[in-house]
Parts: C-alpha cells; sequence; structure tokens
C-alpha cells in the first residue's frame, strides 16, 4: 500500500477530507487486520465486498473514533482495493 494510493482514494471521495491522517492510517490497518475475518465469510475472496457487517463496521468505525457508521462504510468502499491488496 503505497502512499499514493491512499491520497489517490482519499481524493477521489472529498466526503472524507474531515478524516485526520492519524485516524485514516488507524482504519487501514485495522481494516488489514481484519480481511482474514471479511474474507472467511465471501464465497470469492479475490474481491473485496461491496460492504460489510454492523460488527465489522462498528469495529472499523471504533479505530476512527467515529460513531457514523455511513462514514465509515464510505471509507470501506474508498480504500477497500488498497486494503485488499495490502501485505500483511
Amino acid at each position: 500500500m503505497s502512499l499514493h494510493e491512499i491520497l489517490s482514494a482519499w481524493q477521489q471521495n472529498p466526503a472524507l477530507s474531515g478524516l485526520s491522517f492519524h485516524g485514516l492510517t488507524a482504519f487501514l490497518r485495522m481494516a488489514a487486520l481484519a480481511r482474514p475475518v471479511i474474507r472467511s465469510q465471501q464465497a470469492d475472496t479475490r474481491v473485496p465486498p461491496a460492504s460489510l457487517h454492523l460488527g465489522l463496521l462498528e469495529l472499523l468505525g471504533a479505530s476512527l473514533c467515529e460513531a457514523d457508521l455511513n462514514l465509515v462504510q464510505m471509507c470501506w468502499v474508498t480504500f477497500k482495493a488498497v486494503i485488499w491488496n495490502y501485505p500483511c
């Protein structure tokens, strides 16, 4: 996961401009760590899911200190390709 990939994805979604860089990196790391759990719940593990179940959204929201699950889902949609290719 390169900084260029992260910034490029971040710039594509202006609604995320209020996120701090610290919050964003915490979200990316937590999502990468949750990837095995996410993969275990889907048939095709080559492609990230379009959305996450409520428990994972809440967990990732905690990494952002964010209670708005719509914003957390927006982060997932924006960064899922970067997260899915992140080497653990």
